[in-house]
């Protein structure tokens, strides 16, 4: 195989590959259109001497950065960060323009910082989470805990700040809900007192607030019963025994115990 035939056939090879990729498109335009540009040169070094004069010297890296761009802004879609998706098709507009800006990539650092502040919001929401399952799987009230589980809530929420710093925003969006393995009405509830900690509202006011009231509810119904449950333990007595057992211990260590069982009433 001569060397026009191997180079033809390794930009078909390229070609197809990448036109079965999601996202590799215009790569695989571009190779597609190399492979009909070289036809009609007689060697590797007559194809190689024609695409450094034409378009196509740059158009794989051009392709190839836009297909890299292509990828972001997926992600940019996906989880509704409209920053990252306005510098990334900036940054387009900029290539179609002009080829040369494929070297200008501080459209990447941008990409990079609203990326690594996307997971730390991510990181923060789960941690709010964290907290409020600790916070409701405390046995008894200690206020020493409840302060450090307040001030890792409230350091979480500084936290969150891309796509957004709103807590409740935030909730409403999709992948955000995720990440929380709630049914929607216990989801609806987390989003509810994770506020209310934030704001360093007293933890438990509200649970200790319905269990009160259930009290004073229990309470009054008994009021209004008060008689009836009078009868009823003055019923009750005659059908009750109380017992009187005595232990009395041996003389010495080689004896037993006696037991005496006598009714009193």
């Amino acid at each position: 195989m001569n060397s026009k035939l191997k180079a033809t056939e390794l930009y078909t090879l390229m070609a197809n590959r990448c036109k079965q990729g999601r996202f590799t498109k215009n790569q695989g335009q571009i190779y597609s259109e190399m492979v009909d540009f070289m036809k009609d040169c007689q060697s590797a070094e007559d194809i190689e001497l024609k695409i450094k004069k034409s378009k196509y010297y740059l158009a794989p890296s051009v392709a190839q950065t836009k297909d890299m761009i292509s990828v972001f802004l997926e992600i940019a879609k996906e989880n509704n960060l409209s920053e990252l998706k306005e510098i990334l098709n900036k940054k387009l507009e900029e290539i179609n323009a002009n080829d040369s800006a494929i070297y200008n990539s501080d459209y990447l650092t941008k990409t990079q910082m609203i990326i690594t502040k996307y997971a730390q919001t991510l990181e923060a929401f789960t941690k709010i989470f964290e907290a409020y399952v600790r916070i409701n799987l405390m046995e008894e009230i200690e206020d020493v805990e409840i302060k450090k589980i307040q001030d890792e809530i409230n350091k979480a929420f500084t936290n969150l700040s891309t796509p957004g710093s709103d807590f409740i925003e935030l909730a409403k969006i999709d992948i955000f809900r995720k990440l929380i393995p709630l049914n929607n009405r216990d989801y609806d509830l987390f989003v509810e007192k994770a506020i209310q900690y934030k704001n360093s509202s007293p933890i438990y006011n509200n649970d200790l607030s319905f269990a009160q009231k259930q009290v004073e509810e229990t309470w009054n119904i008994i009021q209004g019963q008060k008689q009836e449950i009078i009868d009823f333990g003055k019923g009750e007595i005659e059908n009750s025994k109380i017992r009187l057992c005595t232990v009395v211990a041996p003389n010495d260590k080689n004896g037993k115990y006696t037991f005496t069982d006598e009714e009193v009433i």
